[in-house]
């Protein structure tokens, strides 16, 4: 073989190489279009699961404000409440006071009268 017919046959060899990575890079191409799509797919996802944790957090910080308001009605109830039991506590304090003077009353009258 002379090196013309070498020379040839290896530029053969090259565009038959050539040929075969040309059609491997359409195929990477088209794999990297599939890929592109399912990334935009994936950004749509993240952006509606970003939007959802908006609203989420929203409706937390609405709960978590409700809640403090039910919180201080529930203390402001509690103090209320103790309140009035310790004047009621007073109060039977004081008509116990009274019933046992007039417990003593009734004692002395009863003996001047036997």
């Amino acid at each position: 073989m002379s090196d013309a017919e070498k020379i040839i046959d290896m530029i053969g060899k090259l565009d038959a190489k050539m040929d075969k990575l040309g059609s491997e890079v359409g195929i990477l191409g088209s794999e990297v279009g599939k890929l592109d799509a399912k990334v935009e797919k994936l950004d749509a996802k993240v952006e509606k699961l970003d939007l959802d944790l908006a609203e989420v957090r929203e409706h937390v910080i609405l709960i978590e404000q409700d809640h403090g308001k039910q919180l201080n009605a529930l203390f402001d109830s509690y103090e209320l409440l103790y309140t009035i039991s310790c004047e009621i506590r007073t109060g039977m304090t004081k008509l116990q006071a009274t019933q046992d003077h007039h417990d003593l009353r009734l004692l002395r009258l009863e003996a001047k009268i036997s």
